[in-house]
């Protein structure tokens, strides 16, 4: 279990417990990351958007107890780093920045050395909210714009093929509409939530 601390205390990082007897939880591992604001974690490997500090890394986390950096890509330009998505095969991730005018990034992680840009996307509202990826799809909850859903099967050139606007109020760049958007689900439903307060049920 991979738990994040408070983003805005000293002590900021993922606390990594073992709930191998799910009664009797250990603490085995942290790792400290300042400002961390989000994070996905699969098989031995997490994915960490760090809010504040302008940055998205990339832990190995197979000995829990001395996580190591694989990873990072960090800009004086990025906004609030809020997001990160890795694809099924880990070789690309997606970052949002929940900030007027920043992209939606697709990132090339095949050399964790050399983490570089392949392609951006911003809906019509100018702020994206979080992004899941299923296959060469990623389901992007946009805020104001709604779900859009964009095909990355080109790295370089990411398509907006599917949209439905939650908050047909406006489009404006602001903390209003879609809040999140998940599809991973048996019956091709993706369940979208937003800030107001309504469940969409998609098909």
């Amino acid at each position: 279990l991979y738990v994040e601390s408070d983003e805005f205390i000293g002590s900021s990082g993922i606390e990594v417990i073992s709930i191998v007897d799910p009664e009797n939880p250990v603490k085995v591992g942290f790792v400290t990351i300042p400002a961390v604001h989000d994070i996905h974690t699969r098989n031995d490997t997490m994915w960490a958007a760090e809010g504040t500090q302008g940055a998205f890394s990339v832990y190995d986390v197979s000995d829990k107890s001395n996580p190591q950096l694989m990873g990072r890509t960090t800009s004086s330009s990025f906004g609030y780093c809020h997001q990160i998505w890795p694809t099924d095969d880990g070789k690309f991730f997606i970052t949002t920045e929940e900030t007027s005018n920043k992209t939606v990034k697709v990132w090339d992680a095949t050399d964790m050395s050399n983490i570089t840009l392949r392609g951006q996307y911003l809906g019509t509202n100018n702020l994206a909210h979080n992004a899941h990826v299923m296959g060469d799809l990623v389901f992007l909850s946009h805020y104001t714009s709604g779900v859009t859903v964009i095909d990355i099967s080109d790295p370089d050139m990411p398509v907006e093929i599917a949209a439905y606007d939650t908050y047909p109020q406006n489009d404006v760049s602001n903390f209003f509409g879609c809040w999140g958007a998940f599809p991973y689900t048996n019956n091709n439903y993706v369940y979208a939530s937003n800030f107001e307060g309504t469940l969409f049920i998609l098909s």
